[in-house]
C-alpha cells in the first residue's frame, strides 16, 4: 500500500462534520465559552435522553447546555436547557450560531 493509499484509508478528520465546525466557530468567535465535543461511543451504554454526539457549552459557572446537529432539519438545535429542541441555525451560518450560543449562555460578545 502506498503512502497516498494509507492517507486515503484514514477516517475523516471531522467525524461529526457540523458539530466539529460549530466547536471551531465557538472557539474562534466566543473563546470565553467552554465548549467540549462529546461522543458517547459505547453502544448500549448510552445515557438515556442524551444524544450520541453533541457540544456541551457553558460560560462561567452557568449550567452546561447541549447543542446537537439535527439531520432531519439540517440545523443546530438546543438539546437541553430552557430552549430545548429550539433550532439555533444552519451550518451555512455557523458563526452566527456560535454567537447565539455565547449570548444565550451570558457571554459578552
Amino acid at each position: 500500500m502506498t503512502h497516498a493509499d494509507q492517507l486515503n484509508a484514514l477516517p475523516d478528520a471531522t467525524p461529526d462534520g457540523p458539530l466539529d465546525a460549530l466547536w471551531a466557530a465557538i472557539r474562534r468567535r466566543v473563546p470565553q465559552v467552554s465548549a467540549d465535543r462529546v461522543h458517547q461511543l459505547l453502544p448500549g451504554l448510552q445515557l438515556p435522553d442524551v444524544p450520541e454526539a453533541f457540544i456541551r457549552a457553558s460560560y462561567n459557572n452557568g449550567e452546561p447546555r447541549r447543542v446537537v446537529w439535527d439531520d432531519q432539519t439540517a440545523a443546530f438545535a438546543w438539546n437541553s436547557g430552557p430552549d430545548a429542541d429550539a433550532v439555533i441555525g444552519t451550518l451555512d451560518d455557523v458563526d452566527r450560531v456560535a454567537d447565539t450560543i455565547g449570548r444565550a449562555l451570558g457571554a459578552n460578545l
